[in-house]
C-alpha cells in the first residue's frame, strides 16, 4: 500500500492517511476483506507517529469502511462494493437549477429560530 504524505499541508496527517485508504477501498484498490498494514508498520514507514495511523483506522472503522478485529487487525469491510458512474462536466447544467430565494445554513447548533413555534412552545 502506498500513500504519500504531505508535510507542508494544512491537512492533518491522520486525515491524509485516512482519506488515501478510502480512496483505495473506493477505487477498488484494497478488496474487502483486504488486512490494513499493522499501524506500527504503516506509522514506522511513513515516518508518523503511530497515532495518527491509529486515529485514521479508527475513523475508517467508524465511517464503515473497515473492521477492527481484536488481535487480528484492521480489515477492510466485505459489504464495502461500489460500481460508480463515471459523469462528465457536460452532465451537470446548474443554468436550470431552480433559486427558491432563502439561504438554508447547514452549521450544527444553530437553529432556525425564524421557524420557531415560539406560541406554541410558549
Amino acid at each position: 500500500m502506498y500513500l504519500k504524505i504531505d508535510r507542508d499541508s494544512k491537512v492533518s496527517l491522520k486525515k491524509q492517511i485516512y482519506s488515501q485508504i478510502k480512496t483505495m477501498i473506493l477505487n477498488g484498490i484494497l478488496k474487502p476483506d483486504t488486512k490494513l498494514i499493522a499501524s506500527r508498520k504503516l506509522a514506522e514507514d511513513l515516518k508518523v507517529s503511530r497515532n495518527s495511523v491509529i486515529e485514521a483506522y479508527d475513523m475508517l472503522c467508524s465511517e464503515g469502511y473497515a473492521r477492527s478485529v481484536v488481535g487480528s487487525g484492521v480489515y477492510v469491510n466485505v459489504w464495502v462494493k461500489f460500481d460508480r458512474q463515471q459523469m462528465k462536466e457536460s452532465d451537470i447544467n446548474l443554468e436550470d437549477a431552480e433559486d427558491f430565494g432563502y439561504d438554508i445554513s447547514f452549521r450544527p447548533g444553530l437553529p432556525s429560530l425564524e421557524h420557531f413555534p415560539e406560541h406554541k412552545w410558549l
